[in-house]
């Protein structure tokens, strides 16, 4: 479905999956379309995300190792990301810009210098901190 085949079936309170008379009038898609939709999107955004990290090194955390997977994120090396991230969304008043509008930007601009894969744990504190412990430790053994 195209974008304008998309706005008539929401202007007609019809799904935009299927076409048929919506029984959410408040909604895009219909009760049965909207999770098939969800499970197609995730798949998606977990493609999204597999291919960044893989385009920065791997899935693991540049600064402590982990692999757990769930623990992973992106991190503007330099710093920066509140200010991209507003940027992405276009919107100051709305949340978000990071995860799939992220991966999606990276992926447009050819995975772009600047990245690296770290867990949640280095990037909250290197962002708070200035240096994660893990840094800050071999920099300064003593």
């Amino acid at each position: 479905m195209n974008k304008r085949q998309y706005e008539r079936a929401r202007r007609l309170g019809r799904c935009t999956q299927c076409n048929k008379v919506s029984d959410q009038p408040d909604k895009s898609m219909c009760s049965l379309c909207t999770p098939e939709f969800a499970k197609v999107a995730k798949k998606y955004h977990e493609s999204l995300r597999r291919d960044a990290f893989n385009a920065y090194g791997g899935p693991q955390c540049a600064c402590c190792g982990t692999l757990v997977d769930e623990f992973l994120t992106m991190d503007h090396i330099e710093g920066g990301g509140a200010a991209h991230r507003a940027e992405l969304r276009g919107n100051k008043n709305q949340s978000g810009g990071g995860g799939i509008k992220l991966y999606l930007w990276m992926k447009r601009m050819g995975y772009p210098p600047g990245f690296q894969v770290l867990c949640m744990n280095c990037n909250f504190t290197k962002g708070k901190y200035g240096v994660c412990p893990h840094q800050r430790d071999v920099q300064d053994p003593h």
